[in-house]
């Protein structure tokens, strides 16, 4: 039942259900488990149907977990750390390299990924803080944007692990995506990740990386 139709049952039908004989054969206890049973139907109505853990187009989320705000802003500043140029080794001439820039009056560091010989791989991710939670949205060459919430650091090992929220222009939740990213900050001039891929709600590849500092 919609909720409009609900509202115009409990409106216009009340007086009616009381009168009713089988009603008042219920007694007090029973007209109490009616209006505990009417009272969940209608909330759950209002909830509307539930979305699947993957989520659906922009609008779907996930709840992840979070950190403290006292850890996420630390973590944040292990990004603003990474400001420079960095590469990876890389196989056939194609050299991962990525540089780190804090933008935005330094509310914002700016990821900018490229692989030589690919231009394809070039690709922006943007690591930020909202309402003290560390969060990052990745434009991806697969035409989609993942939104991802830091679900777990471990300041004493450098170790950051993000999970999905959201994403922005994803078809449905088989469409393939990053879907989890994880960061070892191993020291000032080391640090290195890990990017999960799903596709049909299954792991279908993961990138490694381990970055040097260039400058």
């Amino acid at each position: 039942m919609r909720i409009k139709d609900m509202k115009s049952a409990s409106k216009f039908g009340a007086h009616e259900v009381v009168r009713a004989p089988f009603i008042r054969a219920l007694g007090i206890r029973g007209m109490a488990v009616v209006g505990v049973l009417l009272a969940g139907a209608l909330a759950l109505a209002a909830k509307g149907p539930g979305k699947s853990a993957n989520g659906t187009g922009s609008d779907a989320k996930v709840q992840a977990a979070a950190l403290t705000t006292a850890s996420a802003e630390e973590a944040f500043g292990r990004f603003k750390a990474l400001a420079g140029d960095w590469e990876a080794k890389g196989t056939d001439g194609k050299v991962p390299r990525v540089s780190y820039k804090v933008v935005s009056n330094g509310t914002a560091v700016l990821e900018q990924f490229s692989e030589d010989g690919n231009p394809a791989m070039n690709m922006v991710t943007v690591y930020y803080l909202d309402h003290g939670q560390l969060v990052l949205t990745h434009y991806c060459m697969a035409n989609n944007q993942p939104h991802m919430r830091a679900a777990r650091f471990d300041a004493s090992s450098g170790e950051l692990d993000f999970e999905f929220v959201s994403a922005g222009n994803l078809a449905s939740p088989n469409t393939g995506h990053m879907h989890t990213a994880s960061y070892h900050f191993a020291d000032g001039d080391h640090f290195s990740t890990r990017w999960n891929y799903v596709e049909g709600g299954k792991p279908k590849f993961s990138e490694n990386v381990e970055f040097t500092r260039v400058r």
